[in-house]
């Protein structure tokens, strides 16, 4: 279900297939956000990455670090985005971010006793009278307002309390950030609807992108074509593996024919599952290509005297390696099948198709 939606992540971001779902089902899992919502979730994040310092790949790997007490805290995805892409304009950005501002989201609702103590004399607090969280960035907010009536040394004693030791540096960026700088990203997230799309369309607007297209193509082909052939390819590999046993000891028993039939009757088994898949993807030229093959099957099936003669001539060994390559390049028809369907997309499977 979310395969599209991650495959225009990766070409909006520029990252490959593999690395964006990673990040993307981890950040989901940690953010609590479920497949319906993937398309604005990323939209949020795609419109992060336009207008902030920050990356698509970044953001999903600073949610992966602070996204459990983001949920756990109920902040907006808008808020959350907003305040890491103002983290990101100072210089923090990725896991290190996610980390950060963990922390510091730790510290503000009080679970730090130092945090807490300094907070309560400035008399600022992330709760409300009946013990709601208020936000996030009205937590900042009242806490700049509150640290802007201190001396300096007192605005830094205060920022290393509630900041800690190590992430004092992460809260001075946020306070500082917390303003019309905040405001108009925070806006623009709100309204960020069609931003994945969009910014994916610009993106592999060139050469360059159209290749990493066809890349995360192929890849999600790939893993369909896998999905699709796993159990029935596998089955057919081990009886045309057993098959081939077969033929070898056949030859001092005389039955060669028998196996042969046995042989051909399998490979031609694994062969039609896989014009099955091309038939339902309609890669025309690849069912014509394999449905040649079943025919050269059914030859050697109807003429094995003929086929029984030449093996007791050449011997069954060099059959037998012949039939081991065979269901190599039977094996090699998935990267086929990927390149002609990708080569279709482009509308270039006149030039490809003599290649392959």
């Amino acid at each position: 279900d979310g395969l599209m939606p991650i495959l225009r992540a990766s070409e909006a971001g520029g990252a490959d297939l593999a690395r964006t779902s990673d990040l993307v089902t981890d950040s989901m899992s940690a953010m609590g956000v479920a497949t319906s919502d993937l398309t604005h979730y990323l939209d949020v994040c795609t419109a992060a990455q336009s207008n902030s310092n920050t990356t698509l790949t970044g953001l999903l790997e600073a949610y992966v670090g602070c996204g459990g007490t983001l949920r756990n805290l109920n902040v907006p995805l808008e808020e959350s985005a907003a305040l890491l892409g103002t983290l990101a304009n100072r210089g923090i950005k990725a896991s290190e971010a996610g980390t950060s501002l963990n922390s510091i989201l730790v510290n503000l609702v009080g679970a730090n006793k130092s945090a807490s103590a300094a907070m309560d004399t400035l008399g600022v607090s992330a709760w409300d009278d009946e013990g709601h969280f208020i936000g996030l960035s009205e937590t900042l907010k009242i806490l700049k307002g509150a640290l802007e009536d201190c001396t300096e040394q007192e605005k830094s004693f205060f920022e290393a309390k509630i900041g800690g030791k190590t992430q004092m540096d992460t809260l001075q960026a946020l306070i500082s950030g917390v303003g019309d700088e905040y405001d108009d990203l925070y806006e623009t997230l709100v309204n960020s609807n069609g931003a994945l799309e969009n910014t994916a369309k610009t993106m592999q607007d060139n050469l360059a992108g159209a290749m990493t297209t066809m890349k995360s193509a192929l890849e999600a082909l790939g893993i369909e074509f896998y999905d699709y052939l796993e159990e029935p390819a596998k089955d057919a590999v081990n009886a045309v593996t057993e098959a081939i046993r077969e033929l070898t000891e056949s030859v001092d028993k005389g039955k060669l024919g028998d196996s042969l039939a046995n042989l051909s009757e399998k490979i031609a088994d694994l062969i039609e599952k896989f014009a099955e898949f091309a038939s339902e993807k309609g890669i025309d030229i690849v069912i014509e290509g394999l449905s040649d093959l079943i025919d050269l099957l059914s030859w050697m099936t109807d003429n094995l005297d003929t086929v029984t003669a030449l093996v007791k001539g050449f011997g069954a060994a060099f059959l037998t390696v012949k039939v081991g390559q065979l269901i190599v390049d039977t094996a090699a028809l998935v990267g086929t099948i990927s390149a002609l369907a990708a080569a279709a997309e482009a509308g270039s499977v006149a030039a490809t198709a003599p290649g392959v």
